[in-house]
């Protein structure tokens, strides 16, 4: 199914030039109308049941004569309006991918069902979260890592940082204006089609990895909830992502809890030094007990990982039932880039994929 989407502009030479982009880039995911003309617009609109309509805003329409299915925005040329007349705006002049994002969240509030704009799998995303029960050791780092080694390996994947102060532009850049906030508030909004929303609010990495801009307020985190949890987790398998790696607070908070029960693997990544692993086995026993008295399988999906590993003080845990996925030592004046770029390269997280 394709999302019906007319284009109202005056200006024929910018016309030409979105629909040329549209229909190079996006052929299998749109059908696109464009017109100069406004009334020949809205007979379009009634006729072939347009989804969506973008119209420049010199142009003369009063947006009260669409059908309530049908979305609507002004095309400006301003990238900081956000309404133009009580109505949403897109700025004309960005990328395609950009403006295309824009069209899916329109199209996401007028929807009346469920619908992606990836075709899902069927199988359901495989969920990696990266922790740590010390600061300090690298958790967010490594689980950066681990999403762009395997989208480097072809793999779907979106990093999804559920840190309450976490930063996820220290790693991933992207175009788009929504953050994970609006992430949050898609999934409290009970959408009926949540993965079209998600969808509309993601953004891609050089690297090819997908992700959400972080949080504008760090309290915002706070207000998710274990149903949120799996109602995120659910829309983002059904838009096709073979894996989804999280980084995340270690805390036996309840959603730190749902989080880990809903994760395929719990990577603990550790430095070896004597705290660090005082407060893994402290975690440890904490999850060990949970499991006896509620009957939850936790402890058998962990793997640890050693990052900024010291030969002469680090030791590791001696457990022979926790597998180690591997260990780095600590790598002196690289920058975060140059670290990401070797980390990504190595076959550290094979075990994982």
């Amino acid at each position: 199914m394709k999302i019906k989407i007319a284009i109202l502009e005056s200006d024929k030479r910018y016309l030409d030039r979105v629909t040329a982009a549209f229909t190079s880039r996006f052929s299998e995911k749109l059908e696109l109308y464009s017109f100069s003309d406004p009334a020949s617009a809205l007979e379009m609109v009634r006729e072939a049941r347009i989804d969506v309509l973008l119209a420049g805003d010199d142009v003369d329409i009063d947006p009260d004569d669409l059908p309530d299915r049908c979305g609507f925005a002004y095309l400006t040329d301003s990238i900081e309006a956000a309404t133009y007349n009580g109505r949403r705006a897109i700025c004309k002049f960005q990328k395609a991918d950009a403006i295309y994002k824009e069209i899916l969240s329109l199209y996401s509030e007028v929807a009346p069902h469920t619908f992606g704009a990836r075709v899902s799998t069927g199988a359901g995303a495989k969920v990696l979260t990266f922790l740590s029960a010390a600061g300090g050791a690298g958790s967010s780092t490594l689980a950066a890592a681990c999403a762009m080694a395997l989208a480097r390996r072809g793999h779907p994947v979106l990093y999804l940082n559920l840190e309450q102060f976490g930063d996820v532009s220290l790693y991933f850049g992207g175009q788009g204006q929504f953050d994970f906030g609006d992430v949050i508030y898609a999934v409290k909004s009970r959408r009926s089609n949540l993965a079209l929303k998600l969808e509309s609010l993601v953004k891609r990495d050089d690297t090819g990895v997908h992700f959400y801009g972080g949080c504008k307020t760090p309290l915002d985190i706070t207000e998710m909830r274990r149903d949120d949890l799996a109602r995120l987790l659910e829309g983002l398998s059904a838009n096709g992502y073979s894996h989804i790696v999280v980084d995340a607070d270690f805390s036996l908070h309840p959603f730190s809890l749902a989080l880990l029960e809903m994760s395929d693997s719990l990577v603990f990544v550790s430095d070896g030094s004597e705290a660090a692993n005082a407060k893994f086995a402290r975690a440890h026993r904490a999850l060990q007990a949970l499991e006896q008295q509620s009957d939850r399988a936790l402890c058998s999906r962990i793997a640890l990982m050693y990052n900024k590993f010291d030969s002469q003080t680090g030791r590791r845990v001696e457990d022979e039932r926790l597998p180690v996925l591997g260990g780095l030592a600590r790598m002196e004046r690289t920058t975060n880039t140059q670290l990401l770029e070797q980390l990504r390269e190595m076959p550290l997280f094979d075990k994982l994929i």
